[in-house]
Formats: structure tokens, sequence, C-alpha cells
């Protein structure tokens, strides 16, 4: 016989499942999301699912086509539908203020650049003039560049670094 813990854990992950699938839906409801050829209907569940399951990997850094040709395999879709919810994982990820989204598109340039840096500086990388390039275009989107100066002070010294000479 299960114990009354084991229900209660069993419960509480299933009104957590329940709320995730409301959040999500809500939020691909709020942002007008479905896939071209649905003619406007409501996504299923599923579809729902699939839409925040890929915009999840590609908050997490993962390539357009890696994408595509990722959950095209895993889902048993065309790759020509999984273009379709390529594009619906990135309007639910939009966020719906401007200053928010200018935020996480500076936020994912930063992530994609980091990625250049370390697959290209790892082990066995050695693609150098890659990662300068992308360390270049870092500093410059963090406005590192043009000659600007950065005054570092610690208790026991003080100097100035230059970006940009």
């Amino acid at each position: 016989m299960p114990s009354k813990n084991s229900e209660n854990n069993v419960a509480n992950a299933q009104k957590r499942k329940d709320k995730e699938r409301e959040l999500i839906a809500k939020r691909i409801e709020d942002r007008s999301i479905s896939l071209p050829n649905s003619q406007g209907r409501t996504p299923t569940p599923q579809t729902q699912y699939r839409i925040a399951q890929m915009a999840t990997s590609l908050s997490q850094g993962m390539s357009r086509i890696n994408a595509i040709q990722t959950y095209a395999e895993n889902w048993d879709i065309s790759e020509k539908q999984a273009e379709e919810y390529y594009s619906a994982a990135l309007k639910y990820l939009l966020p719906l203020d401007m200053d928010d989204y200018k935020k996480g598109l500076i936020q994912a340039n930063i992530d994609r650049l980091e990625a250049i840096i370390e697959d290209t500086m790892g082990v066995g990388g050695n693609q150098y003039t890659n990662a300068i390039n992308a360390i270049k275009e870092l500093n410059k989107m963090l406005g590192l560049g043009d000659n600007k100066m950065v005054a570092v002070e610690t208790p026991d010294t003080k100097f100035v670094i230059k970006f940009g000479e």
C-alpha cells in the first residue's frame, strides 16, 4: 500500500506540471502564437509543449540549424515543420516590454559570443581568430571599445585599463 507521503509527492508533482502547462498556454495565448498552417486555431497541448521546449533550448544558446535538425529528428517531423516550431519559439521568447526585449537580446548575443570563444579556445580549438573577433565584439557590445578607459582601484593599488587601442 502506497504511503501518504508518496501519494502527496505524486499529487504535488502533477499540480506543478498542470501549473507549468497553464503558464505555457497563457504565454502562447498572450502572444497570439500559432503555427502557420493552423489557421489561427489555438495550439494543442502537444504543440504548446514543443514550442516551449524549443524556446528553452534556444534560450540556452542552441543555434537555429541545430534546433531545427534536432527537433525534426526527435519529434519525427519534417525540417519545414521544425522551422515553424522555431518561428513560434522565437515569438514565445519575446518579452512584451521592448526594454526587456533589448536586454534579453543583448544577453543572448553575449551568451552566443561566449560560446564561440569557449568552442574555439577549448580543448583542441585552434581558431584563435574567431575567438579574438568574438572578444572584440563583446567589448563593443559592453561599451569597452572606442578607446574607453576603466579605472580600477583595490586596497593595494590603482590602475587604468584602456580598451580599443
